[in-house]
């Protein structure tokens, strides 16, 4: 497999990964027409919301909350990035689905606070969602929420008969979304993590993998900075002072190797933990980027729990 390929291949399942969890899409609703959308179904607030993004830096946690984890379960996939960055922004970590099947394992691997159904899912999905979470031992009491526009009366008389917490009405408005949300699953205002003052500068050619890599450092309460090449990563760090560096290996202007081996001749920067995050064959470089001074050595995945893992506790051992 090419690296190119590979490096696409990523791409895609990354892509695909703001949609199960609505990552890294950076939508203002404020940028839209006001009044109802007919695409989405959804009713922006008379105070509109943005503080969801400012040049592609994640601003929905700073390590300032404690998130709640919210099952949103809907077919319409533009409606799920809307809905997904309005509750983020109020600390509500999404975990999307577009499916039953995929509704019922996300929502007990995460271990999911509260839930929104679309009833115009196709097919009756909803309810099928809905009466498998009251089913579920360790879903059965959450709150449930749906949504409730064009579907059959037969399926809005079903949910309630097996238990919604709330409905809202067809258009949505986004203040009565998130009161709800507010009443039903409060977020706590205590923190989340320590890494509120640690640094972290990330050096990375690529936009889309900057985006996640920012919202996944910036979820641990730290301050990202961004070095797109070679030439300018040691610059970066020599003003930033990181407390850890993340560097891919495939960069213009002076790839990793370069870079990692003037980061380590440097006597400032010598000491900052260098984790190589990457995409290609890890026989090809981990044992070179090890002895090169590297703190770890990952590849870029979906997921990516080893590595935030990884990062979250140098950071806190530092």
């Amino acid at each position: 497999m090419s690296l190119y390929f590979t490096r696409q291949l990523w791409i895609k399942e990354f892509q695909r990964e703001s949609i199960v969890r609505a990552h890294f899409f950076h939508y203002n609703i404020s940028e839209q027409p006001r009044g109802t959308s007919n695409a989405t179904g959804l009713a922006p607030a008379r105070q509109s919301c943005t503080t969801l993004c400012d040049h592609g830096e994640s601003r929905v946690m700073r390590g300032e909350m404690m998130t709640q984890r919210i099952l949103l379960a809907t077919a319409h996939e533009t409606l799920a990035h809307r809905i997904s960055q309005l509750l983020r922004s109020h600390g509500y970590e999404i975990y999307a689905a577009l499916d039953v099947a995929t509704a019922i394992t996300t929502a007990a691997q995460y271990k999911v606070s509260g839930a929104l159904l679309d009833l115009a899912m196709p097919n009756g999905d909803a309810i099928k969602i809905l009466r498998q979470i009251r089913d579920h031992a360790l879903l059965k009491r959450i709150p449930v929420i749906a949504m409730s526009s064009r579907e059959p009366v037969a399926w809005r008389m079903s949910a309630m008969e097996i238990g919604i917490t709330a409905t809202l009405n067809d258009p949505i408005e986004e203040d009565k979304l998130v009161a709800l949300f507010k009443k039903h699953v409060p977020v706590s205002s205590q923190r989340t993590s320590g890494l509120g003052q640690q640094r972290v500068l990330v050096v990375e050619d690529d936009p889309d993998a900057w985006t996640m890599l920012n919202y996944r450092l910036s979820a641990l309460g730290c301050s990202v900075s961004w070095a797109r090449d070679g030439a300018s990563a040691v610059q970066v760090a020599l003003k930033n002072r990181p407390n850890l560096i993340v560097l891919d290996i495939g960069l213009p202007a002076g790839n990793g190797y370069i870079v990692l081996d003037r980061l380590k001749r440097n006597p400032t920067l010598s000491r900052i933990p260098v984790f190589i995050l990457t995409v290609g064959a890890p026989e090809e470089h981990r044992d070179k980027c090890l002895k090169a001074g590297a703190a770890g050595f990952y590849q870029k995945s979906f997921q990516l729990t080893d590595f935030i893992d990884a990062v979250r506790n140098a950071l806190e051992n530092a």
